[in-house]
């Protein structure tokens, strides 16, 4: 995430009837209500008060003793499901854990996977296996606000989240007091080396309740030591006297060195904080060894252990699976080196204090609480990024404001409720309800409305002065019991729509026939004036006249054929092939050139395409869309003139056809990602109506001399609506390996279909491979060749082999996932454009930050089955570790 500090507002604001506040350590048993006093002597709490939504079932489990693992919660609906504890503490150091254990309580024998996200960021994808299919995430947090939300979060329509409990518990300001702060220490497990035969040490062994699993394979040539009696120790970290009783030792007292038993999962360096304890388990023992990681040395002193606990850490280390910690007996050692614990994180990234704008979460929490249909949803409205609230959108700024509230069908009754704070709102969509009442002032002061949608509801009275006099609006009350006269007739007011439910008064059918009559009465004027034009003025009328579709005072550029002719120097140059047309090189007259794209004179619907894209590029200018130059209309040829794009198109280079032979970094390619989500999100989002564009590919992604991309090709485009509700019905049209799914099996196109196409550049971008390629006579999709590996964890397999592992891991996991959640079955699940937009400015920041540090090193997101929570950070630099 970004590195930003904000202040985020207190959950309390969001469903403040629904959560209590929490007082620590918290446990919480999902799925159960009231309290138990049991596993553990600790007091379990059922889950009712922290979340809004979800359905409770129980499961069956081997190990009766973990008794809150018998029950879960589970959410068939909604994107993201939150559990919120107020009050828990700012600036404070704490221990949250999280337990799923799958125990086909479903029947499905199909473990899900989703998303676990804290306080707007993401914590950890939870991946199972098998019908008893379990994990455990576990990390450590420095609290930056009072509260804390933990949501579940759907990556896959048919998946459903679910969780069996909750702990949070709170540490010593002092613990782990080396650890960044603005990042998450992910545990990937901590060993209590020979402890007692037990499973795990925990509470209340450890007061804080930390798990040290035991380390029992001891065929390694390791074999077990113990002491009788506590060892002395004051360290900040507080180990458990129960681990720091035992150690192991190598098996043989000749031996001359001992590899340590590690944790570490990550296939590439990334970067972990460890700590290492030892003591002496032997009185009056002469026993002294170094320490090394790898060839080198990790500590600089020769270890001479005894009675008191020796604590060597290092909080930003890079470590892999081929990473090698070992103890050397040093020379006139009597005994081999030996270990009692050590401890395995993984150091996240940097965590946003992240939140939507206080005012808008005032906003909506009235909203919530005058109507009990929007009462599920929680946690904060807007982020993370792909996961704000399925009614609302909200914009890409730093701190996110509430720009459009989608709440038409959804049953709301009695009087608006003021949410007048959301004053970002550009569209407002309340029709189809039961809403009664007048109609609020405060709708016509919000200050950057454009849309507003009362239709069929049961307001009556008048249209407030601040809509009637508000030409900003476009306003429609129809299906109201709003009289007519009511609604000023003045010029200036704004646009509305109206139709009484009741019947309609004499004096307004009265007022619609004069004005029939006046019209009637102009026009008769306007044509005995044109009937008595000369003949000549006659001849030049219609020599000059253009399309109705183009009769639009903005455009200026219309070329003759014999200029066209001219400009491609009798169409000398093609420079590119698509379905309605060639596309030609060219100059103006003036020197700039331009690309000269003839649609096909067999093309059926030319007319009506040609027309289209005229009137579409007319009101589009974006810096990452291609720019419009002019169009020719002439005796049947349709011609359009585009800014022309010298290098080429993306297919090209990364196909590695194109004539420069230029190669992409990945740098260049995520910044080419990000031109195209900002002009697709400028389509989306910055146009009205909405465009669609329903043909994005490579080969319609086109760069200039300066290797920026820019989104071409409108000629398949749909205007749209104001939401992804609404859907347009049309013929399948696009680019096979590019289309969406749930468009070509509804044809229904929304916003989303060009997002699922987007997800498609992306892959191509990290694999280099078009949509559909061939490896060893076998046929594949990216989409699903890409994904099946990336659900395993394997980001290189994926990455092009061209980049020659030349990027930030980091930056590539984000890329993955966002290609993952754009190209998601269920068109529901995928973000839109601008989310798309801030999630590539993170890894363009995550791959930046990387090269500036470490010259193209490589940190790594692990995607694994493993029982334990990860993430990811930007590899560091660091010195030899210290001791405690």
């Amino acid at each position: 995430m970004a590195n930003c500090r904000r202040l985020l507002v207190p959950l309390l604001l969001v469903l403040s009837t629904v959560f209590a506040s929490a007082q620590l350590p918290v446990n919480v048993d999902c799925g159960t209500t009231g309290k138990n006093k049991g596993y553990l002597g600790f007091t379990w709490v059922g889950d009712e008060q922290y979340v809004p939504s979800g359905q409770s079932t129980t499961v069956k489990i081997d190990d009766s003793l973990i008794a809150p693992l018998t029950t879960l919660r589970y959410f068939p609906s909604g994107k993201k499901n939150c559990y919120s504890f107020l009050g828990v503490g700012q600036g404070i150091k704490i221990l949250v854990r999280a337990w799923f254990y799958y125990g086909n309580y479903d029947g499905l024998s199909s473990p899900p996977t989703f998303n676990v996200l804290f306080n707007g960021n993401l914590w950890s994808p939870v991946f199972m296996t098998g019908d008893n299919g379990s994990a455990i995430l576990e990390m450590i947090h420095a609290t930056k606000v009072d509260d804390v939300s933990v949501c579940l979060a759907r990556t896959n329509a048919k998946d459903v989240p679910f969780i069996n409990a909750l702990e949070i518990k709170k540490l010593e300001a002092d613990m782990y007091y080396s650890m960044d702060t603005d990042r998450p220490l992910h545990a990937m497990g901590r060993y209590a080396y020979a402890s007692p035969s037990t499973n795990v040490v925990r509470y209340p062994d450890d007061p804080y309740d930390r798990l040290w699993f035991i380390f029992s394979n001891y065929a390694s040539g390791l074999s077990p030591l113990s002491r009788s009696s506590d060892p002395l120790s004051n360290l900040a970290d507080r180990p458990p006297a129960a681990v720091l009783r035992q150690a192991i030792t190598p098996s043989s007292s000749l031996a001359s060195n001992m590899t340590i038993p590690n944790l570490i999962t990550s296939t590439s360096p990334v970067p972990h904080y460890v700590t290492f304890y030892f003591v002496e388990m032997s009185p009056n023992a002469t026993r002294s060894f170094d320490f090394f990681l790898d060839d080198q040395r990790f500590y600089s002193n020769t270890i001479v252990p005894n009675g008191t606990v020796l604590e060597i850490f290092h909080p930003k280390v890079n470590l892999s699976t081929s990473s090698v910690f070992s103890l050397v007996r040093a020379n006139g050692s009597a005994l081999p080196p030996l270990i009692s614990a050590a401890e395995f994180f993984k150091v996240g990234d940097i965590w946003a204090v992240a939140a939507t704008d206080s005012s808008d979460v005032t906003a909506l929490s009235a909203l919530q609480k005058s109507y009990v249909q929007l009462q599920q949803w929680s946690g904060d409205p807007c982020l993370p990024v792909g996961y704000a609230w399925e009614w609302l959108n909200c914009s890409s700024d730093s701190t996110p404001r509430v720009t459009a509230l989608y709440l038409g069908g959804y049953g709301l009754s009695g009087p608006l409720a003021d949410f007048s704070n959301l004053t970002a709102l550009q569209t407002i969509d309340l029709h189809n309800n039961s809403l009664s009442g007048s109609i609020p002032e405060f709708l016509g002061k919000l200050p950057n409305l454009q849309q507003l949608n009362l239709a069929d509801n049961q307001f009556n009275g008048s249209v407030p002065s601040s809509l009637t006099g508000n030409s900003k609006v476009n306003l429609n009350i129809s299906g109201n019991n709003i009289s007519s006269g009511t609604i000023s007739s003045s010029p200036s007011n704004s646009t509305i729509k109206s139709k009484k439910k009741t019947n309609g008064g004499v004096v307004a059918g009265a007022i619609i026939g004069s004005l029939l009559f006046l019209l009637l009465l102009v026009l008769f004027v306007i044509f005995i004036f044109k009937g008595r034009r000369t003949p000549v003025q006659l001849n030049a009328a219609a020599h000059n006249a253009k399309p109705t579709a183009l009769l639009e005072p903005e455009i200026k550029h219309e070329f003759s054929h014999a200029e066209i002719l001219e400009i491609t120097t009798n169409f000398e140059t093609v420079i590119g092939e698509g379905g309605s047309g060639n596309v030609y090189y060219g100059r103006l007259k003036n020197g700039p050139e331009v690309a000269v794209k003839v649609l096909k004179d067999s093309l059926e619907q030319g007319t009506k395409e040609f027309v289209a894209e005229v009137k579409l590029l007319m009101t589009v200018h974006h810096k990452c869309l291609v720019s419009f130059i002019g169009y020719c209309e002439e005796d049947g040829k349709l011609i359009l003139l585009y800014e022309y794009m010298s290098g080429g198109n993306l297919r090209q280079l990364l196909s590695g056809r194109d004539s420069t032979s230029a190669f992409l970094t990945w740098q260049t390619r995520l910044q080419m990602a990000l031109n195209v989500a900002a002009g697709l999100d400028y389509l989306h989002s910055g146009c009205y109506p909405q465009i669609i564009h329903r043909d994005v590919k490579t080969t319609n992604i086109l760069l200039n001399a300066k290797m920026e991309a820019k989104v071409a090709d409108f000629g398949l485009s749909k205007a749209g609506h104001k939401d992804d509700v609404t859907q347009l019905p049309t013929v399948v049209a696009g680019t096979p390996g590019y289309i969406d799914p749930e468009y070509y099996r509804t044809s229904l196109v929304t916003k989303k279909s060009d997002v699922y196409s987007f997800g498609v550049v992306l892959f191509e971008l990290m694999t280099g491979y078009a949509p559909l390629f061939n490896v060893s006579g076998e046929r594949f999709h990216i989409v699903e060749w890409a994904t099946s590996r990336l659900t395993r964890g394997d980001i290189h397999s994926v990455a092009d082999p061209r980049l020659g592992g030349q990027y930030e891991v980091n930056s590539m996991w984000k890329v993955a996932d966002i290609a993952m959640s754009c190209t998601a079955p269920s068109s529901e699940m995928r973000p839109h454009m601008s989310d798309v937009v801030i999630q590539l400015k993170e890894a363009i920041e995550a791959e930046s930050y990387s090269q500036q540090r470490t010259g193209n090193s490589s940190a790594e997101v692990q995607h694994s089955s493993s029982s334990y929570g990860f993430s990811s950070s930007h590899v560091s630099n660091s010195s030899l570790p210290p001791a405690r």
